[in-house]
């Protein structure tokens, strides 16, 4: 669920139950921000601390409110907007995670625990791969090998310390991501969004002295919106967008079942 936009019109009788919740053709909906963070949010914290790699999609139609969902309001990532109550999930993720790091650091001050945590931000437009801290990085190239897995070559990654550095590497990045009109939203995202925190970790051992190493990543998705062209009223390149979207949603749920 979010907000109207200005050039979005109401037919649908909506019923309001509570300021939580909504009621639409009989169907009962929930649009808590906060509680969607602890149920997903919170646990992805705890396991990127532990080790894990998690990942996280938006998935649904366009204009259903997926970009709205991950990063909040077009304004939500500005300073005076962090600790908003239409704060996305990735601005509360991420102060959970450096609120987590230094009570970790303090509890485990004998065994010299420190943190590094460097991100990333891609799109991925029309079948190609696009840095978006570096738009002019363009078509990049899928690797993979032993040590490092599946990885993007030439991929900008920069090394964040707060949430103030989260939030300008999204307001620099997203700035630059593709998005377009469409007869059902003004400001529809033409492009998959990927952005990723990898989570290194050392410590010592306090008996013999040698130091341990752990990574962990934490993967935020913002797909772009499934598309009816009926819906839609696409033509020409943005029928052309909307094809790769459907196509690239229908591979990612054959590789999910």
């Amino acid at each position: 669920m979010k907000p109207p936009d200005k050039g979005e019109e109401g037919d649908t009788i909506v019923q309001k139950l509570s300021k939580d919740s909504l009621t639409i053709g009989g169907h009962t909906f929930t649009f808590d921000s906060e509680q969607m963070f602890q149920l997903v949010g919170v646990p992805l914290v705890e396991n990127c601390l532990s080790g894990f790699n998690s990942s996280v999609f938006a998935y649904g139609q366009t204009g259903s409110g997926k970009t709205f969902t991950m990063w909040g309001p077009a304004n939500g990532m500005l300073e005076e907007h962090l600790r908003g109550e239409q704060r996305g999930l990735t601005p509360r993720v991420f102060e959970r995670l450096f609120a987590r790091i230094k009570e970790e650091k303090v509890k485990h001050a004998e065994r010299q625990l420190n943190y590094q945590c460097r991100c990333s931000l891609l799109e991925i437009y029309n079948e190609q791969i696009t840095d978006l801290l570096d738009p002019s990085q363009k078509n990049l190239t899928i690797r993979e090998d032993v040590k490092s897995g599946v990885y993007v070559e030439n991929l900008t990654e920069e090394y964040v310390k707060n949430l103030t550095d989260v939030s300008q590497l999204l307001i620099k990045g997203l700035g630059n991501r593709r998005t377009g009109a469409t007869s059902v939203n003004a400001e529809s995202s033409r492009s998959h969004c990927v952005f990723t925190c990898v989570a290194e970790s050392r410590c010592k051992n306090v008996a013999d002295g040698l130091s341990s190493f752990k990574t962990s990543r934490i993967n935020l998705v913002d797909l772009a919106g499934s598309e009816r062209q009926k819906s839609t009223g696409a033509s020409g390149e943005r029928l052309k967008e909307a094809g790769n979207i459907n196509r690239s949603l229908s591979q990612l749920g054959y590789k999910l079942e």
